[in-house]
């Protein structure tokens, strides 16, 4: 899916269609990224709804020539993500623990024994968690770089830093996952 024209947005009613289409375009690494944040599916969801609804109605304050429109809604993401984890710590409340889904490479195949499914499955789970442990910052560079497979330079304009930055961030992800998962790199 081809995204609009981003400097060219208009104001009013063809703004409001533009940024409903990129956020159609980037729908699963929005929602990936909240749910980076949020640790798990169901307050994933409403953090996106919320998301949602708090930038069409902002689409009027987006200025293209101060950025572009994808960082811009990966900006308020991020923020409505972090501002219901906040909300959510002040009152307290028990949510369903969701399996985030997964790239199909960490999928067993259909040829594995019953014993490497197991193993298989258990190393999946080790992963989620470890992962969901990571630091908000260091899990959105890895979800966005690995499971959403987005180039270095997509990743940094997305969450407005540098390509060092993120470089950094990876590097910093992969070393806390290789010590957390030491015990898996033998399997």
């Amino acid at each position: 899916m081809d995204e609009p024209p981003l400097n060219a947005t208009p104001n009013g009613p063809e703004r409001y269609n533009d940024i409903e289409n990129v956020i159609n375009c980037e729908v699963r690494a929005l929602y990936a990224r909240i749910r980076s944040i949020v640790k798990n599916d169901v307050d994933a969801e409403v953090a996106f709804e919320a998301f949602r609804v708090h930038a069409l109605k902002k689409c009027d304050q987006f200025d293209p020539e101060k950025g572009e429109l994808r960082a811009w809604l990966f900006r308020i993401a991020h923020n409505q993500a972090v501002s219901y984890v906040r909300k959510s710590n002040r009152h307290p409340h028990t949510s369903l623990n969701e399996d985030i889904d997964f790239p199909a490479r960490f999928e067993t195949g259909l040829d594995e024994s019953a014993i490497d499914a197991l193993i298989a499955t258990e190393n999946r789970e080790r992963l989620r968690a470890a992962v969901d442990a990571l630091a908000p910052q260091l899990c959105e560079v890895i979800c966005l770089r690995y499971f959403e497979g987005r180039a270095v330079a997509d990743v940094a304009a997305l969450l407005g830093v540098s390509a060092k930055t993120v470089y950094s961030r990876l590097d910093a992800a992969r070393t806390c996952l290789a010590a957390t998962l030491a015990d898996l790199q033998a399997v």
